[in-house]
């Protein structure tokens, strides 16, 4: 009987154990799910996640490597792109002015990566992402 007790409160430890491990993770999620919803705002410094087999030209290549790792300033949508996101970047090099309208692109909402107030941050995030952080 005492042997049958003690496996009764081991396997109760056991789903205590499981039941916080389980809340724990509930709130990460949580706290996951509540920063993917979170918008860049007017103002703010922003990456973009592009994928590198839609750039196959030279020039296409180096917008791909210019956007996904120089911040771009995030700007107010106009009319036309009310659901993108129009980012101001700076010092654009001349081979790929083209792909620029007034140093502004439009990307969809699904395309912006990590977004921070602080520029440093967002090239913090580039760089812990670079060397794999």
């Amino acid at each position: 009987m005492i042997k049958k007790f003690e496996e009764y409160l081991k396997t109760q430890d056991e789903l205590l154990s499981y039941k916080k491990a389980t809340i724990k993770l509930i709130d990460k999620l949580k706290h996951l799910k509540t920063h993917e919803n979170l918008k860049p705002k007017i103002g703010e410094w922003a990456i973009v996640n592009l994928d590198p087999n839609e750039y196959t030209s030279k020039d296409g290549k180096m917008f791909f490597n210019y956007v996904t790792t120089i911040p771009g300033y995030v700007g107010d949508p106009s009319d036309n792109f009310i659901e993108w996101y129009i980012l101001c970047y700076e010092n654009i090099p001349s081979e790929i002015k083209s792909w620029f309208v007034f140093n502004y692109r439009a990307f969809p909402p699904y395309k912006i990566g990590y977004h921070s107030k602080n520029k440093e941050d967002v090239e913090l995030h580039i760089k812990s992402k670079k060397y794999n952080l």
